[in-house]
C-alpha cells in the first residue's frame, strides 16, 4: 500500500503506544466526534500494574508517527504524563470538563472545534 493511503481504524488495534521515554499500553479503540467528523482520540489499555489497567485517552494531535511495520505508534508525551492522566471509561461519553482535565494532564491546549 503506498505510503498516505487510507487505513481502515480497525487496524489500528493492538498497536503498542511509545511515549518519548517507554512503552504505555496498547490502542484499544478510537473515539470520533460525530458533530466535527474527526477522530479525536485512541483509547489506550495502560500496561497490568501500571494505573490498575486502566484505559486513557490520548489526542490523535499528540500522535508523531505510525509505523506500521513494527505495529506501533509513537506519541509526543510522556509516561508521567499518562499515569497522571484521568482514567477514561468507555461506558459515559467524553464530556467538556474530562477533556479539559486531559489536556491539562498532558500540559496541552485544547481543540477548537
Amino acid at each position: 500500500m503506498p505510503q498516505g493511503a487510507l487505513r481502515r481504524a480497525s487496524a489500528f488495534n493492538g498497536y503498542a503506544i511509545h511515549a518519548t521515554d517507554g512503552p504505555v499500553g496498547r490502542v484499544t479503540d478510537i473515539l470520533f466526534d460525530n458533530d466535527a467528523w474527526v477522530i479525536r482520540h485512541v483509547v489506550v489499555g495502560t500496561r497490568r500494574g501500571w494505573l490498575r489497567g486502566a484505559s486513557v485517552l490520548i489526542g490523535v494531535h499528540w500522535i508523531e508517527r505510525v509505523d506500521w511495520a513494527r505495529q506501533a505508534v509513537d506519541v509526543s508525551i510522556t509516561t508521567a504524563q499518562v499515569r497522571s492522566s484521568p482514567a477514561y471509561d468507555g461506558r459515559s461519553p467524553v464530556h467538556r470538563d474530562y477533556e479539559v482535565r486531559l489536556h491539562s494532564a498532558y500540559d496541552r491546549t485544547g481543540y477548537r472545534d
